[in-house]
């Protein structure tokens, strides 16, 4: 907060942005296991972080 403030930056819309960001991220997550016909809970923590970073790889270049 303090950061934010001293940047003159707005907190609260930098919180919502990284939170919006990361709700899209792991809906994404989702549906690539939904349509593997696997559920988030059947995959490993390795499987999971896989998927996460190759969406954010594809999703890098993409305004938030």
């Amino acid at each position: 907060m303090n950061l934010a403030r001293k940047c003159q930056l707005e907190a609260e819309s930098l919180l919502q942005a990284a939170t919006d960001k990361f709700v899209a991220r792991f809906n994404e997550m989702e549906d690539r296991l939904q349509g593997a016909r696997r559920k988030l809970g059947d995959a490993s923590l390795e499987e999971l972080d896989a998927i996460w970073e190759e969406i954010k790889r594809e999703t890098r270049s993409q305004c938030w």
